[in-house]
């Protein structure tokens, strides 16, 4: 895997387990670096999150949600356990 995708995945990984943690959480691709990732992955570019979101989007584990003129993600229906 090339460096590339394995920090994709790693932010993917979290904000899975960020998920698992807490079922109801709903964020934007900012708040969600700022926030749910550990200090490591919080100072890597918008744009890594971003594709780690749109990965999981594609996966049906996250669901993208129209807020104003950005987006907040959550947990798709049935992904959480």
């Amino acid at each position: 895997m090339q460096p590339h995708e394995e920090l994709v995945e790693a932010i993917a990984q979290e904000i899975e387990k960020h998920f698992a943690q807490n079922p109801g959480a709903s964020d934007s691709a900012e708040g969600i670096r700022a926030f749910w990732l550990p200090p490591a992955l919080r100072a890597l570019p918008l744009e890594l999150v971003i594709e780690a979101l749109e990965r999981l989007e594609t996966e049906g584990v996250v669901k993208k949600i129209p807020v104003g003129t950005g987006f907040v993600y959550e947990a798709a229906p049935g992904t959480v356990h």
